[in-house]
């Protein structure tokens, strides 16, 4: 292109930016329209006071675009930072990411028209239609910056938002689990605040860890399960004999939780203990204790379930009231001859009793083999082994009920020794290590 062609093209452009920029409020004011008649979520920006902060910052973007038009000059450090600003408030105001996206298209599909308008009927069309080329080659760098500041600091002040909001609840419910307030306005002041919804009477869900990578992540898990139920609300991990965070739920149905809980695929690795009871406000700190007592009795009643409520563990409760030397003795009186087994054969007996008691629940005893890895005709072989061994026959209601409340009492020992000595993870997500009898191996064994 020959020099003088340049300068034409040159100065064509800046005069295509003053024509831009004498037409700066024309191009607000369609710019502001589009996004209010397009983007549901924009309209409310007129109605809030928002207005001239609002128009400022479609100000700014059409003599950004003016001076980039001119002489291709880039975004400043300033302009990105204002776009980012904007990205921010746009989060605070609550408006949805695609609207957040859509609203740089919409913008610059007004800017576009009126580009077209400014050289309607130039007196160097060949030289207008090279420079418009020019800067439609160039704009998409344009956009993409402008369009990437905005995103950045939307994302950004959201994801701070969602954890401010997040453990400003998790605080709301740690005092309302420890019953650190007055009266019940000291809770439900600070959780309007924070945009949740808390009506009594309450009821809980324990979330409960069974790996150690499911311990790690447990406050997001608590919240994933938070969100999968109505109004809910997660506290912080707690702590306790066995690690777990509480999640409260307004008043209902224990089956509307159960079948929420049972439908979350965002948690791994976990078990939900479900209070199927509603507590008054002042009763929750106790509640929570009882809860958090009838955690191991929930691990023990179903270590592959991902949901057990209250109800589940009723009889282990029970169970767990007797002495441990009562319990200990029925179990040796019953068991002997699986305990005294060597080797791996003790523990791979118990585990086929737990696995048929487990499956014989829902009729599952294909099932059931399967999960031991066994053909189904080696685990009825096993079965009838073991009932040859203990003198007794599962056809006898009696002789059944008394090897399940005897497996059940050897899995609670084992579970509370566990938990006694150490949480209850090992690496292949179970309990902590044993030794082949079923007792532990660190020292604490129950004589069986």
């Amino acid at each position: 292109m020959a020099m003088a062609q340049v300068l034409q093209l040159v100065a064509f452009r800046s005069e295509l930016a003053s024509r831009l920029e004498a037409r700066t409020e024309e191009m607000v004011n369609a710019i502001s329209s589009a996004l209010f008649a397009e983007l549901g979520s924009f309209e409310r920006l007129g109605h809030i006071g928002e207005v001239e902060k609002f128009r400022a910052g479609i100000r700014r973007t059409i003599e950004a675009f003016a001076g980039f038009v001119a002489d291709g000059t880039p975004f400043t450090d300033a302009d990105l930072a204002s776009f980012h600003l904007t990205g921010a408030e746009r989060a605070r105001q609550g408006h949805p990411y695609r609207a957040v996206v859509d609203s740089v298209d919409i913008t610059m599909e007004v800017i576009w028209r009126f580009v077209r308008e400014c050289v309607e009927d130039p007196a160097l069309p060949a030289l207008a239609a090279q420079a418009v080329a020019d800067v439609a080659r160039e704009a998409p760098v344009f956009v993409a910056e402008m369009r990437e500041s905005l995103i950045n600091g939307y994302t950004g002040e959201q994801e701070h938002g969602e954890l401010g909001r997040a453990q400003a609840i998790a605080d709301i419910v740690g005092v309302l689990v420890h019953g650190h307030w007055q009266e019940r306005r000291d809770i439900l002041r600070p959780a309007r605040t924070v945009g949740a919804e808390l009506y009594e009477p309450l009821t809980m869900v324990a979330v409960v860890p069974v790996t150690r990578r499911a311990l790690i992540d447990l406050d997001a898990t608590a919240r994933a399960v938070a969100a999968a139920l109505p109004r809910a609300v997660a506290g912080r991990t707690r702590n306790t004999a066995v690690p777990h965070a509480v999640v409260f739920v307004p008043r209902v149905e224990p089956s509307v939780v159960r079948d929420a809980l049972v439908e979350l695929t965002d948690v791994d690795n976990v078990l939900l203990l479900v209070d199927e009871q509603t507590h008054e406000f002042v009763d929750i700190p106790a509640a929570v204790a009882r809860l958090e007592e009838d955690i191991p009795s929930a691990l023990s009643v179903a270590p592959d379930s991902l949901v057990v409520t209250t109800a589940d563990t009723a009889v282990m409760r029970l169970l767990r009231q007797l002495p441990i030397e009562t319990r200990v003795d029925f179990v040796r009186s019953v068991l002997g001859p699986l305990l005294d087994l060597p080797g791996n054969k003790s523990s791979d007996a118990l585990a086929t009793l737990a696995a048929y008691f487990r499956g014989r629940a829902g009729s599952r005893l294909d099932e059931t083999a399967a999960n031991l890895q066994l053909h189904r005709n080696s685990f009825r072989y096993r079965l009838e082994r073991i009932q040859t061994l203990l003198g007794v026959s599962f056809r006898n209601a009696a002789d059944r009920f008394r090897v399940e409340v005897a497996v059940t009492l050897h899995e609670l020992a084992r579970r509370e020794l566990v938990l006694a000595e150490d949480p209850p993870f090992e690496s292949d997500g179970r309990e902590s290590n044993e030794d082949a009898d079923g007792g532990s191996a660190r020292g604490g064994e129950v004589a069986w």
